[in-house]
């Protein structure tokens, strides 16, 4: 039998499922390519770091978002791979930049105070396009500069309808709660997550620091997530907004929806992970992440009738 893998996420030495997938189907030289080439990118980063700096990376659909569903209503198409590619870029990618850039603006000297640097991606994608980069390498390059350095997500308002922004969304709170996404499924139908601050015996397992440093403290405050209103985000409010974006959707009689559901399920077995791991929060004395697991579950009950919730802890 071999070994069991386990999964990382956030500042924990090792293998992540959504990079892993990502990257999957790639020919190994260019698997190889992209690792090296987002490594270097990594490097030049931390290298730029200087001590009090911190990067707030701001999550904006570029194709997608609540606008392509407004172009495919304006020209009666379903999907994407109907619209003509001169009114995608028109309509949907040059208005999503726009908004991206008018957003990075209206924050900077705030953040800057902060002492904060402001990431928005759109300009650093066209540069990536143009070397043959696809939308799965790209969001493998953004998932591990998230994972990196970035410290605060600012969520835009229509992120929930874009596949990438929910990703990027789940991502930051895994990042928060050290908890990593597996291939797993357990028996609620909820993807199954490693609670990254313990062994598979318990004990607490060593992070490593930003300076490449092991260390057995507790994480704390390793993402802040927030809207265009620089108001916290909450765990309960996203899976919420998730919800009503799904809904809104259906109603309109979209289909493919199924990455947006998938989410909706990861917060599930987010919720899930804490409270099996409720024993362990206990027996360090570590605050387990203030999550309401009813609230979550009540959520995907709405998007999936049928779905038997496990039982909540009131905790």
């Amino acid at each position: 039998m071999g070994a069991v893998k386990t999964y990382i996420t956030g500042r924990y030495k090792g293998i992540s499922y959504r990079e892993e997938k990502l990257l999957e189907g790639l020919s190994p030289e260019r698997k190889k390519y992209i690792q090296q080439e987002t490594r270097a990118g990594e490097v030049q980063v931390e290298k730029a770091i200087w001590p009090s700096s911190r990067y707030t990376y701001i999550c904006v659909p570029i194709g997608s978002g609540e606008v392509l569903y407004t172009v495919l209503e304006r020209y009666g198409k379903n999907s994407k791979s109907e619209l003509d590619p001169q009114i995608i870029d028109k309509e949907i990618i040059q208005p999503n930049i726009l908004h991206h850039i008018e957003l990075a603006k209206k924050i900077k000297d705030k953040k800057e105070r902060e002492g904060r640097r402001i990431w928005y991606p759109p300009h650093m994608d066209e540069t990536f396009h143009e070397r043959g980069w696809d939308e799965r390498e790209l969001n493998y390059y953004w998932n591990r500069m998230i994972k990196t350095v970035v410290d605060e997500l600012l969520v835009s308002e229509g992120a929930a309808y874009s596949n990438g922004g929910n990703q990027e969304v789940l991502l930051g709170h895994e990042i928060k709660f050290n908890y990593a996404l597996t291939p797993e499924v357990n028996a609620y139908s909820l993807p199954v997550y490693n609670a990254m601050q313990f062994t598979s015996e318990g004990e607490i397992r060593p992070h490593i620091t930003h300076k490449g440093e092991r260390s057995y403290e507790p994480l704390k405050d390793t993402m802040r997530i927030i809207g265009e209103n620089l108001r916290v985000i909450s765990f309960e409010s996203w899976a919420n907004t998730l919800t009503n974006t799904i809904l809104d959707l259906r109603k309109r009689e979209f289909k493919g929806l199924e990455r947006l559901e998938e989410a909706l399920l990861q917060m599930g077995g987010i919720a899930y992970c804490r409270d099996s791991n409720l024993h362990l929060y206990d027996k360090h004395g570590i605050t387990p992440p203030a999550i309401q697991s009813d609230v979550i579950y009540d959520q995907i009950s709405r998007v999936f009738p049928g779905f038997k919730a496990p039982r909540a802890s009131k905790r």
